[in-house]
């Protein structure tokens, strides 16, 4: 099932943001100056917020895109995948917000590579 226009702007608005913020957010604390404190905040910010609306926007595909891709078995590897990856994305993100120090380590090195593998895996789908 073909997304409408609204609900495809939506993905990929809300996708894009996301991933914008956490690559810059991630070049600038780790890779260029740990000194950018308030903008590290409102990236984090940012990326926080569009993460709850990409949270949204999927689960406005559940009931309808992801169920008749399941129905009408086309796209499953791809589906699958991206919900496993964005369920994880979620996870991850909930432990390095609430969790201690000790889960910040490997949560964030699996929210880089789930991230990573989400803008791969975007870009095999079909609809």
């Amino acid at each position: 099932m073909r997304l409408g226009f609204w609900q495809k702007t939506a993905v990929f608005a809300t996708t894009a943001t996301v991933g914008l913020t956490g690559l810059l957010w991630l070049v600038l604390h780790d890779m260029i100056d740990d000194e950018l404190g308030d903008t590290l905040r409102l990236l984090l910010m940012l990326h926080g917020i569009s993460s709850y609306a990409l949270l949204v926007v999927i689960g406005s595909l559940l009931p309808r895109h992801v169920r008749s891709g399941l129905i009408r078995r086309r796209n499953i590897v791809t589906g699958v995948t991206m919900t496993v990856l964005m369920t994880i994305l979620a996870v991850t993100g909930l432990a390095l917000y609430y969790g201690g120090e000790d889960l910040h380590a490997p949560a964030g090195g699996c929210t880089w590579s789930s991230g990573s593998a989400v803008s791969c895996c975007f870009r095999c789908t079909r609809s």
